[in-house]
């Protein structure tokens, strides 16, 4: 007989999903919208960067994103 791996496994809050080449893959989505409100300038600034400096803009992006990850773990760990 043949093991029959599971199609989703749920570890330590993580949604893993099996993917055809045998491995599993963490569902992973990105919050859409700020908890606070930014202004005019700020948004003229980021379409500015995304227009004219993509890459620098998306470094960026990725750092705040990974900063925000963190934070979130380290408050709900009780790290300090």
């Amino acid at each position: 007989m043949e093991n029959q791996l599971a199609e989703v496994i749920v570890e330590n809050g993580i949604t893993y999903h099996l993917a055809e080449d045998g491995c599993y893959y963490p569902q992973l989505s990105l919050e859409q919208e700020t908890d606070y409100v930014i202004g005019k300038y700020s948004i003229m600034r980021g379409e500015y960067m995304m227009k004219c400096h993509r890459h620098k803009y998306l470094m960026v992006l990725g750092i705040s994103i990974c900063m925000t990850w963190m934070r979130n773990a380290t408050e709900k760990w009780n790290w300090r």
